[in-house]
């Protein structure tokens, strides 16, 4: 599994990639302990098995390996590179990217997941990342 580099500058601000970076052990162990089972309901409803969907603030990875293990390959892009480093120690069979702006991506997913990240994206960004 490889972490890709990318630009975070001109996506998530500095201020809240350090916060991510501090707290990613505490995340860690907080998605440990719960299971979000409504999202991944709608996840089985909406996404289509087998395309590739993209999981935009993917943080410690718990939802990328779920939708992975569930039929719907996944990539996960984060702006903290700790968050990355955990979901990389937790789930070492993920494609992680450490970006915040995925450029040059556009067109290779058909399904975006974005669950603490959706305030902050724009839906002409979910529409060109998706086939």
């Amino acid at each position: 599994m490889a972490i890709v580099g990318g630009d975070v500058s001109k996506g998530m601000d500095e201020a809240t990639i350090r916060q991510y970076d501090l707290t990613a052990n505490e995340v860690a162990i907080f998605h440990s302990s719960i299971s979000p089972i409504r999202l991944y309901e709608l996840a089985k409803l909406y996404f289509a098995p087998g395309a590739l969907t993209l999981d935009v603030g993917c943080g410690v990875g718990r939802d990328c390996n779920w939708l992975l293990n569930n039929g719907f390959p996944t990539y996960g892009v984060d702006a903290s590179r700790q968050m990355l480093l955990k979901a990389r120690y937790g789930y070492p069979h993920l494609q992680l990217i450490l970006d915040s702006r995925l450029r040059g991506n556009d067109g290779l997913s058909t399904g975006v997941i974005a669950v603490n990240e959706a305030r902050s994206l724009k839906v002409r960004w979910i529409h060109k990342r998706c086939a």
